[in-house]
């Protein structure tokens, strides 16, 4: 299992003339993992908050999350490798 905080840096810690939004919506790709790898084609199931979903890593072993909510508040995505 592999578990990450993600959220959007607050406005608060951004001195920036633009709008800083407090909430977005994204797909989340995680890359070269280094433990827990899940393996091209290997599946998984994911949670973030409230949302949750599972998949199938691509052929590059990349596992990507669509339409994760994320917030200024911190919230952790976490990926749990199912058995093939």
């Amino acid at each position: 299992m592999l578990g990450m905080s993600i959220f959007l840096v607050s406005p608060v810690n951004l001195k920036t003339a633009f709008k800083i939004p407090v909430e977005a919506t994204a797909d989340v790709s995680l890359r070269r993992i280094q433990s827990g790898q899940i393996k091209s084609g290997g599946s998984f199931q994911w949670t973030c908050g409230s949302a949750k979903g599972a998949g199938k890593a691509d052929a590059d072993g990349i596992n990507t999350h669509p339409g994760v909510t994320i917030a200024s508040a911190p919230t952790t995505l976490t990926i749990t490798k199912l058995p093939n």
